[in-house]
């Protein structure tokens, strides 16, 4: 059995990255790209083909020089051109996907679902992306209910740390508010009512007096 991956999410955000090749996987790497805040490089030298205007578009075959000053590479063109975009960023120590041999990059492109601040990412390693797809699908259907409470969650949690000087009730408080029984109070109730039992919530934990022995310092 291969060796498991180490799984990461990366800010690209202004950061130059370079897809070769623009078929139907291209495409979907240089839009993905583009909504993660990438400077995007795209590369193929069919002049008919259609991609994001607001990607740097260069009509004409792979070469080395592409690879200045990028910090990430996507090869998804023909197996011969993939195997030389490979070789010409590793050689530079870039990392570099190929869309043909998933197994002679530095990494491999999970299945993406998102919603608002939630990501899910679904890898069989390379071995079945068909399968990774469905399992995304099936997971992200199980996930998306949980969106309207990511977001409350993300809006009370600085007036937590602000209000609590108790690290211990703060992280106590949010543990509770991380109990998925709040799912089913979300679909029974609606978003209104959770806001309203948590903003007592952390009411009620504000109000209690802090330990002498007790470090207000953050978590």
């Amino acid at each position: 059995m291969p060796v498991p991956g180490f799984p990461v999410i990366l800010d690209l955000a202004g950061r130059r990255v370079l897809v070769v090749g623009l078929g139907k996987v291209g495409t979907r790497r240089v839009e993905a790209l583009l909504s993660a805040g990438a400077i995007v490089i795209a590369v193929d030298p069919r002049p008919d083909l259609h991609v994001a205007s607001s990607c740097e578009r260069k009509v004409e075959p792979f070469d080395p020089a592409h690879l200045d000053g990028v910090y990430l590479v996507f090869a998804a063109a023909t197996a011969e051109v993939n195997r030389r975009v490979v070789d010409e960023a590793r050689a530079r120590k870039i990392w570099v996907n190929s869309a043909s041999e998933t197994g002679s990059g530095d990494l491999t492109v999970p299945a993406v679902w998102r919603a608002g601040r939630i990501t899910l990412a679904i890898s069989t390693s390379g071995a079945a992306p068909a399968l990774s797809r469905l399992l995304r699908d099936r997971a992200a259907a199980a996930i998306k209910p949980a969106e309207p409470l990511v977001e409350l969650f993300a809006n009370l949690r600085p007036r937590v740390l602000l209000e609590i000087t108790s690290s211990k009730d703060r992280r106590a408080l949010l543990k509770r508010w991380a109990d998925p029984a709040w799912l089913d109070v979300l679909a029974a109730d609606g978003i209104a009512t959770v806001q309203q039992i948590w903003l007592q919530m952390l009411a009620e934990t504000a109000a209690k007096p802090t330990s002498l022995h007790e470090s207000p310092e953050f978590p």
